[in-house]
């Protein structure tokens, strides 16, 4: 029994020491992969679970005293973490402005009020570059994805409006800007 005892506390040291040595030599790994968890990048899931695997694959290496291995790795594997990352960030961030452009793209507003979808698009874009420049800037990626869902909304409002005069005489089209106005 107290052999056993030993044996297993040696493990537990030698375990000890590789966790201790796993976190210092993977510390940026470590750091990308808990934001890419706590920003959702597990929803995709079989990226996810290879990205997990390779990183399973450098914890073992150093477990094995290959640091070398796990230190030319390590890069490629904190990248896919933070690319992972960055895609939660934007799906959560512009999902509904997505949304609103794939509806008018399928009730063909690109076609009836192409000024307007055009500049929803790039107001879309523009969102887009301001999460991929800084992802943690909360503050300007709200601003951004504001302003880009409130042209999307207005281009789907023009698209209705355009699309309730298609068949309509031009008179009917200025009774009805005249009632607005008023």
């Amino acid at each position: 029994i107290l052999e056993s005892i030993a044996t297993g506390n040696a493990q537990l040291e030698q375990a000890l020491k590789a966790a201790l040595k796993s976190r210092a030599e993977l510390a940026d790994v470590i750091k990308s992969r808990d934001a890419a968890i706590s920003a959702g990048a597990e929803k995709y899931a079989k990226a996810f679970s290879q990205v997990e695997a390779d990183f399973t694959r450098l914890t073992r290496a150093i477990e094995v005293d290959d640091v070398k291995t796990a230190q030319r790795r390590r890069r490629e594997v904190d990248d896919r973490y933070r690319h992972l990352e960055l895609n939660a960030i934007k799906d959560a961030a512009l999902g509904e402005v997505r949304r609103i452009i794939e509806t008018a793209r399928k009730d063909k507003l690109a076609v009836l009020v192409p000024k307007s979808f055009q500049i929803a698009q790039a107001k879309l874009v523009d969102a887009d570059k301001a999460i991929t420049q800084n992802r943690y800037d909360d503050a300007a990626i709200a601003q951004k994805v504001g302003v880009a869902k409130f042209y999307g909304e207005r281009m789907l409002q023009i698209g209705r409006i355009v699309s309730g005069f298609k068949n309509k005489p031009p008179e009917d089209v200025v009774l009805w800007m005249e009632t607005q106005l008023s």
